[in-house]
């Protein structure tokens, strides 16, 4: 926990004033894109009722307000057109605000990337003769492209992701439990048990594997940059097939690591939609054991498949974010 918020302090200290009140501003649009994706999902309760009994809409006093006011009955078909109008609207106004949050977001990571490497650059620059003398050419670029990278790709669009999703998935649970707490109480537990298995046994096992793809990939590298820069002696001597077979080890060690790591990137997602299944298919179960066959278990189900359908690609991003 220390070394976590000695990193924070670290990035935060890489940052601007200005960049600083930038992600601040961000998060708070986070935010509200989260409010925005549970009111999406929460209008579909209300769009299944009027479909499968429009007479259950009485006990929801926001929509009988507006319905009163509007001099419309619930039992008319223009009350149906209204709450699709309003879902529509909700879903535009969502996903555009969405794209604007991402662009931002994007930006954002962007503009950092490029204001650490010019900080890293004007330090490298202000180094003495000497220094440069004694270092490699190659390795400051490395460091100043390399570095700069990592903190806005490997650091803060994770980060945005990891806030981003996790709200989403706070407030949809949020709605849940008021629709349904027994029932979103057991699909809570379900998957904190699933979390807590990827976490523990799967994630730990494929940053060995990012490990190894690593350096076979360095050695790879490696080896080309010395079999070029010796091709002299290469030649003189025949030893040819000697920098080719230690090229071909590392090769196929990459080429292994590869296809293991690429394979570990998708089964997260497989095992959230095994999960989302078995999850959905068991709420069912226990909402029809406490409603019986009631109409007003349809809007429940509806309510809940999109709230899977939604937090089911939140839940991968974030395990693999």
């Amino acid at each position: 926990m220390k070394r976590r918020l000695e990193f924070l302090r670290n990035l935060a200290g890489l940052l601007s004033r200005r960049q600083k009140l930038q992600a601040g501003l961000l998060c708070l649009a986070t935010l509200l894109c989260a409010g925005l994706e549970a009111i999406g999902i929460g209008l579909v309760l209300p769009f299944i009722t009027l479909i499968s009994g429009p007479e259950q809409l009485q006990d929801h006093h926001l929509f009988t307000t507006i319905f009163d006011r509007l001099g419309i009955s619930m039992i008319e078909k223009s009350a149906l057109a209204i709450v699709t109008l309003m879902l529509i609207a909700v879903f535009v106004l969502k996903n555009l605000f969405l794209g604007f949050v991402a662009y931002a977001q994007a930006r954002f990571t962007n503009n950092v990337f490029v204001s650490v490497a010019r900080r890293l650059l004007s330090v490298y620059l202000a180094c003495p003769y000497s220094f440069h003398l004694q270092r490699n050419s190659a390795e400051i670029i490395r460091i100043i492209t390399g570095d700069a990278h990592a903190i806005s790709s490997a650091v803060l669009r994770p980060g945005f992701i990891i806030f981003s999703e996790t709200m989403v998935i706070l407030t949809v649970a949020a709605l849940l439990l008021i629709a349904q707490p027994v029932v979103t109480l057991f699909s809570i537990a379900l998957f904190g048990i699933l979390g807590t298995l990827i976490y523990l046994v799967i994630r730990p096992r494929l940053l060995l594997v990012g490990e190894r793809y690593l350096h076979h990939n360095t050695g790879m590298l490696q080896w080309i940059n010395q079999s070029l820069g010796s091709i002299k002696e290469i030649k003189v001597l025949h030893r040819e097939p000697y920098f080719v077979r230690a090229f071909a080890e590392h090769g196929q060690g990459f080429s292994n690591s590869a296809a293991v790591n690429q394979f570990g990137q998708q089964l997260p997602r497989l095992i959230m939609e095994t999960f989302v299944v078995a999850a959905i298919l068991l709420s069912v179960l226990l909402i029809l054991q406490q409603s019986g066959q009631d109409k007003s278990v349809l809007p429940l189900l509806a309510l809940f498949g999109a709230a899977a359908f939604r937090l089911m690609p939140s839940a991968t991003r974030i395990v693999t974010a």
